[in-house]
């Protein structure tokens, strides 16, 4: 509470979230290049350099805390968005509004993670995850930032599909549906946006560039959460 009040500019501050076993789960999160988010130090075990409050692009919806005037302005959750990207979306309409978002590890939760996710079929969760990435880069990016990281960010997606197809047609299938439903209603969206004079803001001090390896683990844990690192 402290670090949310401290300026009327931060719209939301989220603490240290750690797995059972003490390593990462969160310390919040950042936009790259491929519009794949960087979770920065998942899966690592807490180490000074990383544990200081920051600006970051999204947090996670784990453990956030967010100011009441902020949501009676910008709104809450999107119902449409139902799994995975919730949380970025809102994030990111709160930074179109001019707010900064916080990590602080004065504050940590325990998470046990991927209970949720692990209950429901990974087509069905491939499909949302997807799809609502693609509709809250179209809704909300500068067109600046927009034509850069899309085009990137869709062969990556398709080539993603073509790797899923060697273990499993149906969450391939599901998220090459994700891609085109996700496509589709991102259009109406920054259209309606667009319309309403939404403002949309660069993010170049939230952004950040992993290296390969962080990618190849991203891919290669699909279908698992608990293995991501």
């Amino acid at each position: 509470m402290n670090v949310l009040e401290k300026s009327p500019k931060v719209a939301a501050v989220q603490p240290l979230i750690l797995f059972p076993n003490g390593t990462i789960d969160s310390i919040g999160s950042y936009l790259t290049p491929t519009g794949f988010l960087y979770h920065r130090a998942h899966r690592q075990v807490p180490q000074k350099k990383v544990l200081n409050d920051a600006p970051v692009y999204t947090l996670k919806g784990a453990c956030m805390v967010w100011k009441k005037e902020v949501l009676d302005s910008i709104g809450v959750f999107d119902e449409s968005y139902f799994a995975y990207f919730e949380e970025t979306e809102l994030c990111h309409r709160a930074i179109n509004h001019g707010y900064h978002l916080l990590f602080s590890p004065s504050s940590q939760i325990t998470h046990v993670g991927g209970f949720t996710s692990n209950s429901m079929p990974q087509p069905f969760l491939q499909f949302h995850n997807t799809k609502n990435r693609f509709v809250t880069y179209l809704k909300h990016l500068p067109m600046n930032q927009l034509l850069a990281i899309l085009p990137v960010h869709f062969l990556l997606c398709e080539a993603l599909v073509f790797k899923t197809l060697l273990s499993s047609r149906r969450t391939a299938l599901a998220i090459q549906k994700g891609i085109c439903v996700g496509l589709y209603r991102g259009v109406q969206e920054r259209f309606r946006f667009t319309a309403s004079g939404a403002c949309r803001q660069p993010l170049k001090d939230v952004t950040k560039t992993p290296g390969l390896s962080y990618y190849k683990a991203l891919f290669s844990s699909l279908e698992n959460y608990q293995e991501l690192w």
